[in-house]
């Protein structure tokens, strides 16, 4: 016996309308008119022989029967997203999208991405970077590398590891009379600053058990990359951030961190994905790459 189903386009159009309740919202998600919409609901009433909105002068809610429906199509709407997002990525060519930090890609990921591709010659990687840390886009971007307290529940999130701090300097300024030798030092020279991460200076100081410096004349960027090239041109001490975007020192000359306190932010660094692209080829091998290469063995946040 045939099953007797309602039209893709009616099930997408009463999912959206039920779910915003409103007709109108629903039309600029799904890039429809607003009439559009309102004839998809009306079609799929005629087809069940039920009222599914209680229709208003400014609003609409749902009848006990919409109640009843609404769970049910939407749960089956994921699962046909689900199902078409797998066969794609079987289909596809193998090819991931990852989503990081600029400071993070190039002090850490793009120095080991040989070794990835050397392993998984077959999976092409694109990077995109920001000199900010921001929302995972989960869009645009298979996998992202993030700084953030888990919020989102909708993505699978592991912990890389706890973000911490520690200032660098230039060589330059340590040692001598008017050199750094002590956290008290640090009054004495500009402090470069992230002006999305205004609380670094405050948190290791107050690690250091020293009084937190008072404001100077300084260079506030918008990524650690720039204020460690701030800090090598001896314009002032740079923040360094750990683990995965700190300068290899043995490597990077120009920089030294003069004190041994680090300091933990409330922040981690998350590799986040869809829960449905978990087990594409591409983005199992990269997050298990990862993992290795990040020397952890992150769990699921909750």
């Amino acid at each position: 016996m045939p099953r007797k189903l309602p039209s893709l386009s009616a099930a997408k159009a009463f999912e959206a309308a039920a779910r915003l309740l409103s007709f109108r919202a629903a039309a600029e998600e799904l890039s429809v008119t607003h009439s559009a919409i309102s004839h998809q609901v009306k079609s799929l009433e005629a087809q069940l022989g039920v009222l599914l909105f209680k229709r208003g002068p400014q609003s609409v809610s749902l009848t006990e029967a919409g109640r009843l429906y609404f769970p049910v199509l939407r749960d089956a709407l994921d699962r046909i997203a689900e199902g078409t997002e797998l066969v794609r990525a079987m289909e596809s060519p193998k090819e991931l999208t990852v989503q990081v930090y600029i400071t993070m890609a190039v002090n850490w990921l793009i120095p080991r991405l040989y070794d990835f591709q050397q392993r998984f010659p077959d999976i092409k990687v694109r990077l995109e970077t920001s000199r900010v840390s921001w929302d995972f886009d989960a869009e645009h971007a298979d996998l992202g590398i993030v700084l953030q307290t888990p919020s989102d529940p909708s993505v699978h999130r592991e912990v890389l590891a706890r973000a911490a701090v520690t200032p660098l300097c230039s060589p330059k300024l340590l040692g001598g009379k008017n050199g750094i030798s002590r956290p008290e030092d640090l009054h004495r020279f500009p402090l470069l600053k992230i002006y999305t991460s205004p609380q670094d200076w405050p948190t290791w100081f107050k690690k250091a058990g020293v009084e937190a410096a008072v404001e100077s004349e300084a260079i506030t960027v918008d990524s650690y990359i720039l204020a460690y090239e701030a800090a090598m041109e001896g314009q002032g001490v740079a923040m360094g951030l750990r683990p995965f975007a700190m300068p290899d020192l043995k490597v990077e000359r120009r920089l030294v961190a003069p004190f041994g306190i680090v300091a933990e932010r409330p922040d981690s660094w998350l590799l986040v994905c869809r829960p449905e692209r978990l087990d594409r080829p591409a983005v199992r091998a990269f997050r298990n790459w990862l993992r290795e290469a990040a020397g952890t063995a992150p769990a699921k946040v909750a």
